[in-house]
């Protein structure tokens, strides 16, 4: 998302729409990958009702280790 529109609640509306579909089509626990320390995204995420499961992984991306948080939300 660009930072001109970072807190105007349209990231919000994105993730609650989609997560209506999902749930809609019988999705109830829905769960993502966020970069470790990416503390904006997590924020994001957690104000939105995902809440952290403990699980971490390392993956590639462009030959460099990335590590990752794993966020669950239960619907």
């Amino acid at each position: 998302m660009l930072p001109e529109i970072w807190g105007s609640g349209q990231g919000s509306e994105l993730l609650r729409y989609a997560l209506g579909k999902l749930k809609k089509n019988g999705f109830r626990n829905i769960c993502l990958w966020v970069m470790k320390g990416n503390i904006r995204a997590r924020k994001f995420y957690e104000k939105n009702g995902f809440q952290i499961s403990g699980n971490e992984r390392e993956i590639e991306i462009a030959e460099c280790r990335v590590s990752e948080v794993e966020y669950i939300y239960y619907g």
